[in-house]
């Protein structure tokens, strides 16, 4: 069995790794953790992103999650990620790619959050996915991931 434990509240980076180990020892366990950052862009689709300070306020996320990973020999998952689809085009389009970025570079298997609403990938009536689908597979080091 594995078992994966999170923070408490909304399980962001920040209460994962200030959450008690349930059992150190365990080798068994798997962190994770929420992205849908940065608030409010993310959830409520205010502004922009895409400048070096949102860039590596996002890669500062990664750096905490495996910086806390590495020592206490816990692998970490982003269970969900995401911008609501209000949100700037080209700044979601870009948040999107700059998490596959940093998710790949630091080891962290990330898994985008559709909702079937507001954070669409694949649309259930249609069968069909969106383009951030090919921001989630095109994952090749000559990818795209700086749009704008």
């Amino acid at each position: 069995r594995i078992v994966s434990f999170s923070g408490d509240m909304w399980s962001n980076s920040d209460q994962l790794v200030t959450a008690a180990i349930p059992d150190p020892s365990d080798k068994y366990l798997i962190g994770y953790y929420h992205s849908y950052d940065p608030y409010p862009f993310g959830l409520i689709g205010t502004g922009t992103y895409g400048s070096a300070a949102d860039i590596n306020a996002t890669k500062a996320k990664f750096d905490q999650v495996t910086a806390w990973s590495k020592p206490n020999n816990i692998p970490v998952i982003l269970g969900e990620f995401g911008v609501i689809d209000t949100a700037d085009y080209n700044s979601r389009m870009c948040a999107y790619g700059t998490v596959v970025d940093q998710a790949l570079s630091h080891g962290v298997p990330s898994f985008a959050w559709d909702d079937g609403g507001s954070f669409p990938v694949y649309n259930r009536i249609t069968g069909g996915f969106n383009e951030i689908k090919d921001i989630l597979i095109h994952t090749y080091p000559q990818s795209p991931n700086t749009i704008g």
